[in-house]
């Protein structure tokens, strides 16, 4: 009787575990289908089990130190020119004419400083270039007369010079009063408030140039021999979703050691209003 039921017990046990692996079986064959059905292509490693551990088969592990390189490269839009203004002289903010985002003409006002104290100095500075320069011709005359010396003339006519020299010192730095753009762009940041007071030499205001977007790529070092400007290749921008056309345009002479990479720098073959610097993507390659 005993004998009848251990029988009967390893039997429901093994038919226990066979619909185990069956449902296991059934689960995987699901996945693989999903997968394939979504387009993935899944390479499946070759396992051997020995002494309790599993192994790559020798010739998986010759295929996982071989490294496939993509033709697919990240890019970065770049604008052509990006400055960081700081201001010539030292006074209040009094205006910023342009906000982030305006659009201005290079020799436009992109910031006002109030100078008061250089405005006064320069007026005190003409007013003395103004009265050493009567005493220079009142000297010149009484020369004539006898009435001073030739050394009283040339001290008064230093004089004259040492006052217009200041007084273009003061001109000068009223020039700083104003920060003007070196070239037409648009202002992407300020670093300072209106009313603010700021020192010669702070930085506070950003701008670009983006009548031309550049692309920054960093490409495997063994492709710098592949690439030229003459190269062609199709970009895909992330935030637009669009695919554009662009090429080459420089290529950098030197590799960088510890990524084995190389600055390449390229431009779309047509400028796209709906593109921005900053906006990021992938660039493909036929080499």
């Amino acid at each position: 009787m005993l004998r009848k039921y251990h029988l009967k017990g390893s039997f429901l046990l093994i038919f226990a575990l066979g619909a185990c692996f069956a449902g296991v079986a059934f689960s995987q064959s699901n996945l693989d289908k999903e997968i394939e059905e979504l387009g993935l292509n899944v390479q499946k490693p070759d396992v051997a089990i020995k002494n309790g551990s599993a192994e790559l088969s020798t010739k998986q592990k010759s295929t996982s130190r071989t490294t496939s390189v993509s033709n697919e490269i990240r890019v970065l839009l770049k604008p052509k020119r990006s400055t960081l203004l700081a201001v010539e002289a030292t006074g209040q903010i009094r205006s910023f004419p342009n906000d982030i985002g305006d659009r201005f003409k290079k020799g436009a006002p992109l910031v006002k400083l109030g100078c008061g104290d250089i405005y006064s100095e320069i007026a005190i500075a003409k007013s003395r270039v103004a009265s050493s320069r009567l005493e220079f011709d009142s000297n010149k005359s009484l020369l004539a007369q006898g009435g001073v010396s030739k050394f009283d003339v040339d001290i008064s006519g230093a004089g004259v010079e040492e006052a217009q020299a200041n007084l273009k010192k003061f001109q000068l730095q009223s020039s700083g009063c104003v920060l003007t753009a070196p070239y037409s762009g648009k202002v992407v940041a300020t670093f300072a408030s209106r009313y603010e007071y700021v020192n010669k030499g702070t930085p506070v205001i950003e701008i670009i140039d983006d009548s031309v977007l550049d692309m920054q790529l960093y490409v495997p070092s063994n492709w710098a021999t592949k690439l030229s400007t003459k190269t062609k290749f199709a970009v895909f921008i992330d935030e637009v979703q669009k695919a554009y056309a662009a090429n080459v345009i420089r290529v950098n002479p030197r590799v960088d050691a510890s990524s084995k990479t190389v600055e390449i720098i390229a431009q779309l073959t047509e400028q796209h209003e709906e593109l921005r610097a900053g906006m990021s993507g992938s660039a493909k390659f036929k080499l």
